[in-house]
């Protein structure tokens, strides 16, 4: 696949290992230090390029039940994103745009709350906490190897303390991911966060992200298709969503307006 800065892709079935993609062997891991690991996955991630100044991924969203509807993303940096899911009446939009939110439901806008508001765009593992490697405050611990069903994996777990001077009501919003990588080809497997929920700052729900059929779009290694399951036994049970994309652009110039609550509005 030809690929360039503004390249789409439309529903190629691709497999390929560190070494074809890259024209290089998989990195000794096992050898590094953790954060030596963690910069070396991110390099093969971005191909040891720089991070695209904005992607649009589009596909289809299944459900539990069976239900599909069409499912946009679209990133703009790393702290710009905005999901537009279903379509007509039905459709929902979220936006995060630094430390502002907003929702559409039912024709409804809302205003998020900080707390809710801080987001990374964690379907693409390149532009998720992975991207802080640098950070000197980025606490990086090395989980060793383990398995994933029968794909073994490394782990490692990430946490950044919130930077923000002060935040409303005092509560810190420090960031913490699990990453599971395949030692053979460093890309990124599986990912696990705690999401904080709007009602009540207090609980966070788990989120795990599972990565496969990767593509490489100009310089960025894009999952096309990610099973996300939320929740857990204790906030009500588990809820699984398959996401599959069959287009990708990056480096399109979207307008920071896209990310806006005039732009969500019904």
């Amino acid at each position: 696949m030809k690929t360039n800065n503004s390249t789409i892709a439309f529903g190629l079935s691709l497999v390929w290992s560190a070494a074809s993609l890259f024209g290089q062997q998989p990195f000794p891991t096992q050898q590094l230090t953790a954060v030596a690991v963690l910069q070396q996955v991110h390099s093969t991630n971005l191909q040891g390029g720089a991070l695209p100044t904005d992607v649009t991924l589009t596909g289809v969203m299944t459900d539990e039940t069976g239900k599909t509807e069409p499912y946009m993303v679209r990133i703009k940096g790393t702290n710009k994103i905005r999901y537009d899911i279903g379509f007509g009446d039905s459709q929902r939009v979220t936006v995060y745009n630094a430390n502002q939110g907003w929702t559409l439901v039912n024709k409804k806008l809302k205003a998020l709350q900080e707390s809710t508001s801080v987001r990374r765009p964690t379907l693409i593992p390149a532009l998720d906490l992975l991207n802080e490697y640098a950070n000197p405050r980025l606490v990086t611990t090395d989980g060793g190897t383990g398995a994933i069903g029968p794909q073994i994996v490394r782990h490692l777990s990430l946490f950044l303390p919130d930077a923000a001077k002060s935040r409303p009501f005092g509560r810190k919003l420090d960031e913490s991911e699990d990453v599971y990588f395949d030692p053979a080809t460093n890309l990124v497997v599986r990912t696990q966060h705690f999401n904080r929920v709007e009602e009540n700052m207090d609980v966070q729900v788990p989120s795990t992200l599972d990565f496969s059929d990767y593509r490489l779009i100009g310089n960025v290694a894009i999952p096309f298709h990610i099973v996300n399951t939320t929740g857990s036994a204790t906030l009500g049970g588990t809820h699984q969503k398959t996401v599959v994309f069959n287009q990708a652009q990056i480096n399109a110039n979207i307008p920071d307006s896209v990310f806006s609550a005039a732009a969500v509005k019904p």
